[in-house]
């Protein structure tokens, strides 16, 4: 799919297609994107700044790069295949859900707005790092996961 030519698309949603790879470098303008339910392993969203709403559940990605996403506020990447992920650049965030995925580290502590999380079903994550500051009841982890200042 070609949206090289739709640079002020602001909202975006292709879910449940068969993409493999999409090119999102001229559209600039997408605060929010959809790309649920496909077969994307990797993807570039350095330039996609105005991002504050991003969800690519049910793929195949192992890592991602929001280190330009600076406004994300909610994000969506259940279901995929992350190791690990560097949030700390995402401090605007209210909502992560990353579920079923293959986490085995975690660093929350920098996420001073976090309210809603979900890292259930991820074997391998034993200690999510936090700031004594947070509020994280009702987030939701599995049972041999722990809630630490130092990990």
């Amino acid at each position: 799919i070609d949206l090289s030519q739709n640079t002020k698309l602001e909202i975006l949603s292709i879910s449940n297609n068969l993409l493999s790879n999409l090119d999102l470098s001229s559209n600039t303008s997408i605060k929010s994107l959809g790309l649920d339910k496909n077969n994307i392993e990797s993807i570039d969203l350095s330039q996609n700044t105005k991002l504050e709403i991003l969800s690519i559940s049910n793929n195949f990605l192992s890592d991602i790069d929001l280190s330009s996403n600076t406004s994300i506020k909610s994000l969506g990447l259940d279901k995929n295949k992350i190791e690990t992920i560097d949030l700390s650049y995402l401090t605007l965030l209210s909502s992560l859900n990353l579920s079923a995925n293959n986490l085995s580290s975690l660093d929350l502590s920098l996420l001073s707005l976090l309210n809603d999380l979900d890292v259930r079903i991820n074997a391998n994550l034993t200690c999510i790092k936090v700031d004594s500051a947070q509020k994280f009841a009702g987030w939701l982890k599995d049972s041999l996961a722990e809630f630490k200042l130092n990990c």
